[in-house]
C-alpha cells in the first residue's frame, strides 16, 4: 500500500512539473511589440495624389471634394486624381476620384488601425452637385455607397 501511495505522489509531482514547464516555455517565445496593428494604405499607383495634413480627416472631406474638382479642371488629361490626408492623431484617408469610371472612393484608416473603404459608383457630377446642396453623396435614383471593412 505504501508503494502505491509513493507512486501516486510521484506521478502527481511529475505531472505538475511537466504542466509548469509547458506553460513557462510557451511564454518564452517572441515578445509582443508596441506597434499598432493595421493595414498600410497606399493609393493605386495610376492615381495622381496630393498629400495634405488635416486636424480631422472627416471635416476635410467636403473641402477635399472641391479640391479634387479644381485639380481636375486644371489638368483635364488626368482622369484619376486623389488627395491623401494624414491627421495629427495618426489617422489617414485617401479620397480618389476616377472621372472615366465615374467613381469616388474614400479609404479611411483610424489611428487604432481599423480601415473602411467607401465607394460611390456612377453619376459623379450629379453626386457632387447634390453633395453641395445637401452634404450627402446619394441623390435619389443613384446607387447607395458600398462600404467594406479592410483587414490585415
Amino acid at each position: 500500500m505504501n508503494q502505491v501511495k509513493i507512486i501516486a505522489i510521484a506521478a502527481v509531482v511529475l505531472m505538475t512539473a511537466y504542466i509548469g514547464y509547458y506553460f513557462l516555455t510557451q511564454g518564452l517565445g517572441e515578445k509582443p511589440t508596441d506597434e499598432l496593428s493595421g493595414i498600410i494604405l497606399d493609393p493605386p499607383p495610376d492615381f495622381y495624389i496630393i498629400d495634405q495634413r488635416a486636424d480631422d480627416v472627416r471635416l476635410a472631406f467636403s473641402t477635399a471634394l472641391d479640391e479634387l474638382l479644381r485639380l481636375q479642371r486644371r489638368s483635364p488629361e488626368r482622369d484619376k486624381i486623389g488627395i491623401r490626408y494624414v491627421s495629427k492623431d495618426g489617422g489617414e484617408a485617401h479620397l480618389l476620384l476616377d472621372s472615366k469610371a465615374q467613381n469616388l472612393e474614400l479609404v479611411e484608416r483610424k489611428a487604432a488601425g481599423t480601415a473602411v473603404k467607401s465607394v460611390w459608383v456612377g453619376g459623379l457630377e450629379r453626386r457632387l452637385a447634390y453633395f453641395r446642396q445637401s452634404g450627402n453623396l446619394e441623390p435619389p435614383g443613384l446607387s447607395s455607397v458600398q462600404r467594406q471593412n479592410l483587414y490585415h
